[in-house]
């Protein structure tokens, strides 16, 4: 069966081989991309990350920890960010962590005094 058979085999109340599985396929609420780091170093995956919006930082998830975790859904995000910029251009950020994202390449931040974002 495949992600959309079982999908609509859900949606129409029957039971399909599995239960289909979701992982980051909206914007909001989705899995940050520091959390989904720590579960993609789990897996098979050792890929790196895109920032899918500037606001929450939700990861973009790859197609091989998609296909790794067997996940059924995919993302489809928006054009814009909710700041207004395009989400294109992809620039490397580091977060404050040290994790390297890629950002759009209009995403920009200021620290305070006190080392906040």
């Amino acid at each position: 069966m495949t992600s959309r058979d079982r999908i609509l085999t859900a949606l129409a109340h029957k039971s399909p081989d599995r239960v289909p599985v979701d992982f980051g396929a909206r914007p909001y609420p989705a899995c940050t991309s520091h959390a989904w780091r720590r579960c993609a170093s789990t897996t098979v995956w050792s890929g790196g990350g895109h920032a899918a919006q500037s606001v929450h930082l939700p990861g973009l998830v790859e197609d091989d920890l998609l296909a790794a975790m067997g996940i059924d859904t995919v993302g489809v995000y928006p054009r814009m960010t909710t700041f207004g910029y395009p989400n294109e251009g992809w620039k490397e950020y580091r977060m404050p962590w040290g994790q390297v994202v890629l950002v759009a390449k209009d995403f920009q931040t200021t620290v305070d005094a006190n080392g906040i974002c």
